[in-house]
């Protein structure tokens, strides 16, 4: 992630959540710009309280559409499916497994599904 200063905004803390298009500092072309809060401590925005702010550049994510991408994106769905067609006492049973672990019956019960355990 590339953080650029290329606003005056640092002058104030911003409460701003959103997006918003600005010049870029050095060549004047606008790009968009996104701001969000952040845990204390790890905003850019150093003039906010606790540096709970971040200024980022907008960024597409790139998106290759591949066949093996396809394929995880189909297994997943299907596992949400089977989850959501269990029977209320198979969901507890899931559930109670986890229950070792620091994941939910639901994350168990995909994660076996991905694998083909289930």
């Amino acid at each position: 992630m590339s953080v650029v200063s290329v606003f005056p905004l640092d002058a104030f803390c911003v409460r701003l959540h959103g997006s918003i298009d600005l010049p870029d500092s050095v060549t004047g072309v606008f790009s968009r710009w996104v701001f969000q809060s952040v845990a204390p401590g790890l905003g850019n925005l150093s003039s906010c309280v606790a540096r709970t702010a971040q200024r980022r550049r907008h960024v597409i994510p790139f998106d290759p559409q591949s066949v093996s991408q396809r394929s995880q994106r189909n297994r997943l769905a299907s596992a949400v499916s089977a989850w959501q067609s269990l029977p209320l006492p198979a969901r507890r049973a899931w559930r109670t497994l986890a229950e070792w672990s620091s994941i939910t019956g639901y994350q168990l019960f995909v994660s076996h599904h991905m694998r083909g355990l289930v």
